[in-house]
């Protein structure tokens, strides 16, 4: 099953975690962007405003989302306005997301986490478990 993951910028660590444990379970990660912010360090402001890199890499990231099978949240505590685009896309694209946080984490932040195919998890494992239920 092909995979997205979506976090804040600065969360790329996590993310390459994530991808390490979906890969484990015969899942394709197809979230590009974790090795953009690894080459910049999680740092949002290293590439200009007026750099064409940005429209590349927002387009990128559409393209892996919209060709994902599902999306899996690493449910930032605060910010990430990029990921929160990501599950909305993927709300919007009939793709299912799983929200990884602690309890009521997504919940908390977000209304979409009411949504039917929203599932709220404690662990990525919990995730990987929940989807491999969804996709029985």
């Amino acid at each position: 099953m092909k995979v997205y993951v979506a976090t804040r910028f600065v969360m790329w660590r996590d993310a390459l975690g994530a991808h390490a444990v979906l890969e484990t379970y015969g899942h394709e990660p197809t979230s590009r962007w974790v090795y953009v912010a690894r080459e910049l360090n999680g740092e949002c402001a290293a590439v200009p405003l007026d750099d064409p890199r940005r429209h590349d890499e927002a387009v990128t990231d559409v393209v892996d989302v919209c060709r994902s099978d599902a999306l899996v949240l690493l449910t930032p505590e605060e910010g990430g306005t990029g990921c929160w685009f990501e599950v909305g896309l993927a709300i919007g694209q009939g793709i299912p997301v799983f929200a990884v946080g602690a309890r009521d984490l997504a919940r908390r932040r977000t209304i979409f986490a009411e949504l039917p195919d929203v599932v709220c998890c404690d662990t990525i494992h919990h995730a990987v478990a929940a989807m491999q239920e969804r996709f029985a």
